[in-house]
């Protein structure tokens, strides 16, 4: 209980419950069902400042009845006073014992005190205890970081992100992605800049269908504004929800200003980071063009920060030959900061008419994308198919020159991957 003192009387009023994210506070004192949302704090150069403020009555049944909206500046007494003046007049606060200039002064403390301190300071130490990195859908999404998925049109980048939602919502651990998502059920909201609420509804219940869920649910926000220009309110939407991942669909049109320019990427991650040190993002992006040549490393699409600011990035590449109601890409881990990048894993997605599966398999069985896997990759993949190979039907069956195989399977032996039998290779047993 905290005593305050407002002019020549004293209310005792409870501390209220506070939350924040990205530059909004939420303030809440429960017992007199009032809240107030403080939004757009400016500091300013004699050490103040000024917010938004919204105040709001809690109704009996948890719905927001609104009272007022206002800038508030938040060192003027004659401004304070005014608005707790114009409030009494809406709203008496005094047969709970309180007031609302007690009100206005506690939301114009925790306001200041948010302009002014950011997040506390705090010592990096060898004698403090220290935890690795968690995940929270492994090893793609690693907690409280970026994580960027980008490709080519068609490569399902948008059904994946949805994918990997609906895992870390249930939690879904037989996911048949070879990804763990804990056991704990984990909120998720869905920021579409791309389509609209109808389509992806349709296409969780497809997903729901093809993979033979249970019922799910995934919070989602239909978005106009670039992120930089809405943090506020999708700050809201995370408080709100709850949700500790958020989906960007996708980085182009989140983007305040031309992807190609640094400050925009930057100010795209600072908005993000914005949201809390316990928010996962994950980002949806398209591949830049690279120039005309086809074997050159792709790029998310605009500046290079966009691959410096994500901790992990992935790329999709598709396989032209796949059928006309699948879609096969390969996902290769292109950027993972906290851990060795993992090897290239394949997917199938399968589009039936009210039904969509998701299946993992190898790349190296997919004809185009396996010539993007390293000649290990492909020696292993073919030797575990075939057994034991001579070089000659090494060089048939992956259509390699001999030259560039025979040193490959030389570091391979040495390394203990594979054993050479007589004029045979065959992948070494593991003990």
């Amino acid at each position: 209980m905290a005593l305050c003192f407002v002019g020549e009387r004293r209310h005792m009023t409870p501390l209220p419950e506070v939350k924040a994210a990205a530059g909004t506070i939420e303030i809440t004192w429960m017992a007199e069902r009032i809240r107030a949302v403080v939004s757009r704090t400016h500091s300013s150069r004699d050490g103040g400042g000024t917010a938004e403020i919204a105040l709001y009555r809690i109704r009996e049944d948890g719905t927001m009845g609104h009272l007022e909206v206002c800038s508030l500046n938040l060192l003027s007494s004659p401004t304070k006073a005014s608005l707790a003046k114009k409030m009494e007049g809406i709203c008496n606060l005094e047969a709970m014992g309180t007031s609302w200039a007690t009100i206005i002064e506690q939301v114009a403390i925790l306001a200041l005190k948010h302009v002014r301190e950011g997040d506390p300071l705090q010592t990096l130490s060898t004698a403090s205890p220290a935890q690795p990195p968690s995940y929270l859908l492994e090893p793609l999404l690693q907690r409280g970081q970026h994580t960027v998925i980008f490709g080519l049109g068609g490569t399902g980048k948008s059904y994946l992100a949805m994918m990997l939602g609906i895992t870390v919502a249930l939690p879904y651990p037989e996911n048949h992605l070879g990804l763990w998502p804990g056991t704990t059920p984990t909120p998720v909201l869905y920021l579409d800049w791309e389509t609209s609420y109808d389509a992806l509804q349709w296409r969780l219940h497809k997903i729901r269908a093809g993979m033979q869920l249970e019922d799910v649910n995934l919070h989602y926000r239909r978005c106009a504004l670039p992120l930089a220009a809405d943090i506020e309110a999708v700050a809201s939407a995370v408080i709100k929800t709850g949700a500790k991942l958020v989906i960007v669909d996708s980085l182009g049109p989140a983007c305040d200003g031309s992807p190609l320019e640094a400050q925009v990427a930057l100010d795209f991650f600072r908005s993000l980071r914005m949201l809390g040190n316990d928010v996962t993002s994950l980002i949806v992006a398209h591949t830049a063009k690279n120039g005309n040549d086809p074997k050159a490393e792709k790029t998310i699409f605009g500046s290079a920060f966009f691959t410096n600011a994500a901790r992990k990035v992935y790329e999709l590449k598709g396989d032209p030959e796949a059928g006309d109601d699948t879609i096969q890409v390969a996902v290769f881990d292109r950027k993972s900061n906290d851990a060795a990048r993992a090897k290239p894993w394949g997917l199938t997605i399968a589009f039936e008419e009210d039904a969509v599966r998701f299946q993992r398999t190898e790349v190296a069985g997919m004809a185009q994308l396996s010539e993007n896997l390293s000649y290990p990759q492909r020696i292993a993949h073919h030797l575990k198919l075939h057994g034991k190979v001579s070089l000659d039907e090494l060089v048939d069956g992956l259509g390699l020159d001999k030259k560039a195989l025979a040193p490959a399977l030389s570091v391979m032996k040495a390394r203990g991957q594979v054993v050479k039998l007589g004029d045979c290779y065959a992948m070494a047993a593991i003990n």
